[in-house]
C-alpha cells in the first residue's frame, strides 16, 4: 500500500532552516580544517564519501577490532564519478583534485582516488566538531517535536567518526537537492542558502511558527559579509550573487541582498524543501542505524524524576 506524504507543515519549514545551518556549518569545517577554499573542500568532501560508504554504517555482530579494520577500508573514485556527484564540469573537478593531490589529500590508487585519513589532530577535530554539532541539531528537532526512529539494538564503536562520515553524506545529499532545484553550480547553491538564512533574523511572529517570511522581515546581507562567511574571494561572491540575481534568485537593495518569499514560494523550490526533509529523515535514519537518536524531552522528564 502506498504510503501518504507527510504534510509540509511551518514546522517542517523551521527544521529546513536548522538543517541549512548545518550544511553550512559541515562547509566552514571543511574549509577550516582542510585549509582550501570552498569548491575543492566540496570535492574533498565527495571523494571521501565515495572512498567509504560501504564502510561507514556497522555490520551485525561487529567486534571493535572489526569494525576499525573495516572504517579503514577505501574505494577509489574517478574524477568523471566526482564531477558527477558534484555538479561541477570534468576539467574543474579535475584542477581541484590536482590541488588535494598536490596537498596530500588524495592519491591515486588503481585507476581510482582515495583521500587518505587526516593526521589525528584534524581528524579528531572534524569528528568533535561534527559530533557536537549533530547532538545540537537533534536538541533542536527535539524541541520542534521531530523524532527519529529508535536506535538499533546493536553494538556499535567508533560512533563519532561513521557519525562524521554520515554528516558528509547528508550534507552532499543536501547540496544536490538545492543544486538541482535551483539549476545553478554548487557555489551558487551554497550562496543562495546562506543569504536564506542570514535573511531568517526572526523565527516567529506572534509567536506561532511561520510558513514564509515576508520580505520586509528579512534582514539583508552584504556580498562582503557573505564572502567573509563562506570563506571565499569577495570577488568571486560578488559573481556568484550577480548569477542568482539574473536568475531571479536574489534581489539586491541599498543594504544588501535577500531572497524573496516570492522565490521560496515557487513549486521547485516548495518541492525541493520536501525533498531536503526527506534527505533529513535519512540522515535520522542513519544515525540510529549507529545509536544515535533524538532525545524524546517527556522520556527525559520522567527519568529525572526516577532518578
Amino acid at each position: 500500500m502506498r504510503q501518504t506524504p507527510e504534510p509540509f507543515m511551518p514546522q517542517h519549514r523551521q527544521a529546513i532552516r536548522l538543517t541549512i545551518a548545518y550544511f553550512l556549518g559541515c562547509a566552514n569545517r571543511l574549509t577550516r580544517v582542510l585549509g582550501h577554499d570552498l569548491d575543492t573542500s566540496v570535492v574533498y568532501a565527495a571523494m571521501a564519501w565515495e572512498n567509504v560508504r560501504e564502510f561507514t554504517l556497522p555490520a551485525l555482530g561487529e567486534t571493535e577490532f572489526q569494525a576499525v579494520t573495516r572504517l579503514q577500508s577505501r574505494t577509489p573514485v574517478n574524477v568523471l564519478r566526482l564531477s558527477q556527484l558534484i555538479g561541477m564540469p570534468y576539467e574543474t573537478t579535475r584542477r581541484h583534485v590536482g590541488r588535494l593531490t598536490a596537498s596530500g589529500l588524495a592519491v591515486r590508487q588503481g585507476m581510482g582516488l582515495v583521500a587518505p585519513s587526516l593526521a589525528a589532530p584534524q581528524a579528531s577535530r572534524i569528528a568533535a566538531d561534527t559530533w557536537a554539532a549533530t547532538l545540537g541539531l537533534l536538541s533542536d528537532l527535539g524541541e520542534l517535536g521531530f523524532r527519529n526512529p529508535r536506535p538499533k539494538a546493536i553494538s556499535t564503536f567508533q560512533v563519532e567518526r561513521r557519525v562524521a562520515r554520515l554528516s558528509i553524506r547528508y550534507f552532499l545529499d543536501g547540496l544536490t537537492t538545492i543544486r538541482t532545484a535551483l539549476d545553478v553550480d554548487m557555489l551558487s547553491a551554497l550562496m543562495f542558502l546562506a543569504i536564506n538564512r542570514h535573511n531568517f533574523q526572526s523565527e516567529l511572529v506572534g509567536g506561532e511558527p511561520i510558513d514564509i517570511l515576508p520580505d520586509e522581515r528579512r534582514q539583508p546581507i552584504s556580498a562582503y559579509l557573505l564572502a567573509r562567511q563562506l570563506g571565499l574571494p569577495y570577488e568571486t561572491t560578488r559573481r556568484h550573487v550577480g548569477k542568482l540575481a539574473k536568475a531571479g534568485l536574489c534581489v539586491r537593495n541599498d543594504s544588501g541582498v535577500i531572497i524573496p518569499a516570492a522565490v521560496v514560494m515557487r513549486p521547485e523550490l516548495a518541492e525541493a524543501s520536501r525533498e531536503a526533509w526527506r534527505v533529513t529523515r535519512e540522515f535520522l535514519e542513519s544515525l540510529a542505524e549507529v545509536g544515535v537518536a533524538i532525545a524524546d524531552p517527556a522520556e527525559d522528564e520522567v527519568q529525572a524524576g526516577a532518578a
